[in-house]
């Protein structure tokens, strides 16, 4: 039988160990990874039940979601959270019922601020109906990102 648990190294704020776990790509990675029921233990991560609560709080006051990129990133995660969760890896169960309602602009301190037209043009691409963003990026195809 095959071993499929291999180390993800996600992580770039330090080099003592693999992965620090708590900055925002350790914390999305294994946010990512359990949503999808895959143990981030597993997988070069070390949280416990607790990682999650504490999640919670840190999105909540606004430490988590920094810039629009990070925006982008949870806010695509928030949209993949089914309506029905099956597994309860470290306490995500709560979480997740929890952040695919949660409104994420509002974790985010002074949007328009920090981030412009920019943000204006995102936060109207995120809250359309899934169609019309599907249009749009069908749409916006043919162009170069930058």
């Amino acid at each position: 039988m095959e071993n499929n648990n291999f180390p993800l190294r996600v992580c770039y704020s330090q080099f003592r160990s693999f992965n620090c776990n708590q900055c925002e790509k350790c914390r999305r990675t294994i946010t990512a990874l359990t949503l999808e029921g895959i143990d981030p233990n597993e997988h070069g991560f070390n949280i416990d039940g607790n990682f999650f609560g504490k999640l919670k709080a840190d999105i909540t006051q606004g430490h988590v979601i920094k810039d629009l990129t990070d925006f982008l990133l949870w806010r695509d995660i928030q949209m993949h959270v089914p309506k029905k969760i099956d597994h309860d890896l470290y306490n995500s169960k709560v979480f997740f019922e929890w952040f695919r309602d949660f409104n994420i602009v509002k974790s985010i301190k002074n949007p328009e601020e920090r981030f412009g037209v920019k943000w204006a043009l995102f936060y109207v691409y995120y809250k359309s109906p899934k169609n019309v963003r599907q249009a749009t990026a069908k749409l916006l195809r043919p162009y170069p990102k930058y």
